[in-house]
């Protein structure tokens, strides 16, 4: 019998994947993170205020 056949069942790439992908820890889970969707994130200021779409749509009809 080959060393390999030890080993048991060999994981899917999917699985791999979704096994790195988890977080490593409570600090890395909780840290915010510095894209999202490919876009880089914005830092957070104190003074800033959330942006909803109420907002966004106001700005839209100013402008136009």
């Amino acid at each position: 019998m080959s060393p390999a056949a030890n080993l048991g069942p060999t994981p899917s790439a999917a699985r791999v994947m979704a096994r790195e992908a988890q977080p490593k820890g409570l600090a890395s889970s909780c840290a915010l993170p510095a894209s999202r969707n490919g876009f880089p994130l914005l830092p957070l200021r104190p003074e800033g205020a959330p942006v909803d779409l109420e907002l966004v749509n106001a700005l839209r009809d100013q402008l136009g």
